[in-house]
């Protein structure tokens, strides 16, 4: 009986080590800015507003602000008109008003900046990447731009943001 009673003893922490994650939105109407042409910096957004966190699931009571900032990694192929890979780099940081700095990393995987035609002929683009920090947290981003109704306008310069959200992944 002792020695079942130190073995769940060991085992209580090892569970407690599990992983948490957070789920950030964010709310619509900032803007994402890059060059038209050109390979560096492929896109940046400062002080995105957050407008809520789930930790694990469940929305954060105590969750009042946040800022989201973000430099992507130069342009590997294609362009910020029709579609482009990014290069690894640049930087991810996740800032809350009660968890302090959430997030502070980079894009591990680049990134994808795509064209989507929608079949009313209007157009949106998206950008999703892998995060990874020095501490080996990990995460995931997803950012839509406003539809556009016209055929003609392609990206030139900046987008305003209608969707993104981050998935963040820690210890």
């Amino acid at each position: 009986m002792k020695r079942i009673l130190m073995l769940l003893a060991l085992l209580v922490p090892i569970a407690a080590l599990g992983q948490t994650t957070y789920d950030i939105y964010v709310t619509p109407g900032g803007t994402i800015t890059g060059p038209i042409g050109g390979r560096s910096p492929a896109f940046h957004a400062n002080s995105l507003n957050i407008g809520s966190v789930y930790i694990d699931g469940v929305r954060d009571p105590n969750f009042h602000s946040g800022t989201i900032n973000f430099t992507a990694g130069a342009i590997a192929s294609g362009n910020n008109m029709v579609g482009s890979e990014l290069a690894s780099g640049g930087t991810f940081t996740v800032t809350t008003d009660d968890l302090g700095m959430l997030f502070s990393g980079s894009w591990a995987s680049g990134g994808l900046w795509v064209l989507v035609f929608n079949a009313n002929e209007s157009h949106e683009y998206t950008l999703s990447s892998q995060l990874t920090d020095a501490m080996g947290d990990s995460g995931a981003m997803e950012l839509t731009t406003v539809t556009s109704t016209s055929v003609t306008c392609f990206f030139s310069g900046s987008e305003k943001i209608s969707d993104m959200n981050v998935h963040l992944s820690m210890p």
